[in-house]
């Protein structure tokens, strides 16, 4: 699937490691695919003030 026809989504580089729910984290890219281009900036802006990190909104 190439960026052009992919739905849109968030993508957060700064999000590279997680924690799991046993305390392991595991390296991760933060990608979340979502319905509609207006969702994806919400959910990045709500990202952003969580993590500090800036996400990226493509679609």
């Amino acid at each position: 699937m190439s960026d052009d026809d992919a739905n849109p989504r968030y993508v957060c580089e700064g999000c590279q490691t997680v924690e799991t729910g046993d305390g392991e984290t595991k390296r991760v890219d933060k990608v979340r695919e979502v319905n509609s281009i207006s969702t994806a900036r919400m959910l990045a802006d709500i990202h952003a003030i969580k993590t500090g990190h800036s996400p990226e909104v493509r679609g």
